[in-house]
């Protein structure tokens, strides 16, 4: 375990803490390009700002990354914010495709397929103990998960879109249709999976899921910057939670530590990694390496991190920017940033006068997973793909589901 690694979080020295602090608050930056604004885009932005600069940055300021590599990532999200209130200002003549009957049979059709298939594969199983977040208790069970073969092929990707994508995209429409009996079934649901899986972002999105829920229903000017407010205030209470009980280090340890600055530390390493080797020139993706009938890091990038800088068989996955940086250095964090704005770009298209809570319930995990994971993953594995085609069938505001 290296000194910069605790389990309590980040230790650093307060004396670099002085000289970087000025330099790590031009983070706020990238927030105030990206405040005030309502599109779908902005949000997603936001969530990746929280997820990676922010931690970027305070880690900057306790000297735990070096200032090549900070840099990099805030002129990312620069470039990101920037570009993205220029594109905003772009309008489209798009025709509009009246397909209201579409959307409510395809999710509830995925979910159950996927659904029943998970069942069938792993049984059922439901054990509230998981749910004290015992240590323990979860990484028992999550080995004994992992101990059964994963399926393969579309099974494999079924089972991450089922709690990915369909999941909080049914339990959000539920909610704001008031279909009791609906939510009292998908909590159960999720209780068997995370009874299952082990998964422990899993409760912790549906918590995230609630808190957009009502940010959008209870306040008009629901911007960024209101977003911002109400993460910072949750902040302050996780804090306070673990100040009255200290015990139960386990709850901000996996909000903050685990969930945020483990894959923001990691980043690092992927950074002083291709220092001294070559890049992987996008062919550590199963697409890219298809295409051209060529692989490099193909065998898993992150369990060689891992095994380069903590121990063997760690699989040491990070975000979009550093995996950018490992595809072809500055270069391929820009490429990465380039795709991801079309992809925003194409999704605020697809998301014009329809409602909001339903299109960021469908995203809140595939955008979480750019935190802790590549964008081409995302697209696929993490549900990226599967959301925007939900989208392209949710009808607009002028339309109703029946």
């Amino acid at each position: 375990m290296l000194p910069i690694y605790s389990y309590r979080g980040f230790e650093g020295d307060l004396n670099l803490y002085k000289l970087r602090f000025l330099i790590s608050l031009t983070f706020i930056l990238p927030f105030i390009i990206n405040l005030r604004k309502k599109r779908i885009s902005n949000f997603a932005i936001f969530i990746l700002l929280i997820g990676i600069l922010i931690p970027i940055s305070s880690m900057f300021a306790f000297g735990g990354i070096s200032y090549h590599w900070f840099f990099l990532n805030l002129l990312f999200f620069i470039f990101l914010t920037f570009f993205n209130n220029f594109l905003s200002k772009i309008e489209y003549d798009i025709p509009t495709f009246l397909i209201p009957k579409i959307f409510k049979p395809l999710l509830y059709t995925l979910f159950l397929v996927s659904l029943i298939f998970f069942i069938k594969y792993y049984g059922i199983n439901f054990d509230v103990n998981l749910l004290s977040f015992d240590q323990e208790l979860i990484y028992l069970q999550r080995s004994a998960y992992e101990s059964i073969s994963a399926p393969s092929g579309i099974f494999n990707y079924l089972f991450s879109l089922l709690t990915h994508v369909f999941l909080p995209a049914l339990f959000a429409y539920s909610i704001l249709n008031r279909k009791w009996a609906s939510i009292i079934f998908l909590l159960l649901v999720t209780m068997i999976i995370f009874s299952t899986s082990a998964m422990k972002s899993l409760p912790i999105i549906m918590f995230v899921l609630l808190c957009i829920i009502f940010v959008e229903k209870f306040f008009i000017n629901n911007t960024a910057h209101l977003y911002l407010l109400f993460y910072s205030v949750g902040l302050l209470l996780i804090n306070i939670f673990y100040f009255i009980f200290p015990t139960l280090k386990i709850i901000p340890s996996l909000i903050i530590y685990r969930a945020i600055f483990v894959p923001t530390l990691v980043g690092r390493y992927y950074y002083e990694f291709f220092q001294v080797h070559d890049y992987t020139y996008f062919l550590d993706s199963n697409i890219i390496s298809t295409l051209v009938n060529k692989s490099y890091y193909l065998d898993g990038l992150p369990y060689r991190i891992g095994e380069a800088y903590f121990s063997e068989g760690l699989y040491a996955n990070t975000g979009l920017v550093a995996d950018g940086y490992s595809k072809l250095g500055v270069i391929g964090i820009f490429i990465i940033a380039v795709l991801f704005l079309c992809t925003l770009h194409f999704i605020d298209i697809l998301s014009k006068n329809k409602d909001q809570i339903i299109i960021k319930s469908m995203l809140v995990y595939p955008l979480l997973f750019l935190v802790n994971g590549s964008l081409i993953t995302s697209f696929l594995t993490g549900g990226l793909l599967m959301s925007t085609i939900l989208i392209a069938t949710y009808p607009t505001k002028f339309g109703e589901i029946k």
